[in-house]
């Protein structure tokens, strides 16, 4: 079993609730996609809490991060997360999943919501270091919450065969305004051919983008989905 103890190197706070941490790597390799288990006993808790968690960074840096969000139905885990301090160590076990990014020479469309960004950033970042094209849409519902935004953007303005086109639901914006729309998927991305397509967020995001890829003619054996 891969279970290992690791340090917390860095802890940056992106957005509400939210953190990115950095810890060191302790696996030396996994596929763009995969999660690994956080564990940890919780103050007052007798009995040790395992959650997983997406990596959100491609390998070969020397670290392994994690996009975490306070929710409310795992309302202690984020409190312990968005207070742990740096210089701490954390049971990681993995990596596992078999949400990955698969190699060849299709484009590679990442769609994403909320924290289910954090895949598809290591897919991102994959697909940068190996001259890759690819398209990321990003939907959020505030300005805000467009977690580590100006980070994607340079990866767009850096090189050309990276596209990302953030969305922003509930207010307003200088990125695209509204929901990603079957309309705004074939705006952005001309054409469903030669593409493979990568979706994360909650269960009723990806299966709204799952549609509308489908009726644009997207294959489903091109379509993989993690949900949560």
């Amino acid at each position: 079993m891969n279970r290992f103890e690791s340090t917390l190197l860095k802890k940056k706070i992106v957005g509400p609730r939210t953190v990115l941490l950095q810890f060191e790597d302790v696996f030396g390799s996994w596929v763009p996609g995969q999660f690994v288990m956080l564990e940890v006993l919780l103050p007052h808790e007798e009995q040790v809490t395992r959650r997983a968690y997406s990596i959100a960074n491609a390998c070969g840096s020397g670290v392994l991060e994690l996009l975490i969000e306070q929710k409310d139905d795992l309302a202690k885990m984020g409190t312990f997360v968005l207070n742990v301090p740096e210089g701490s160590k954390i049971l990681l076990e993995g990596p596992y999943g078999n949400f990955k990014l698969r190699e060849g020479d299709e484009r590679v469309v990442l769609i994403a919501s909320g924290t289910g960004l954090a895949p598809l950033r290591a897919m991102l970042q994959e697909c940068v270091r190996t001259n890759r094209e690819a398209v990321l849409l990003f939907s959020s519902k505030t300005n805000e919450q467009a977690y580590l935004k100006e980070e994607l953007l340079e990866y767009a303005k850096e090189h050309e065969f990276i596209q990302v086109e953030l969305f922003v639901t509930r207010e307003d914006t200088k990125y695209n305004k509204g929901r990603i729309t079957k309309d705004a998927l074939l705006e952005k991305l001309r054409s469903v051919e030669n593409s493979r397509f990568y979706l994360c967020g909650a269960p009723e995001f990806v299966k709204a983008m799952q549609d509308a890829l489908r009726e644009l003619g997207a294959p489903l054996d091109k379509l993989h989905r993690e949900q949560w």
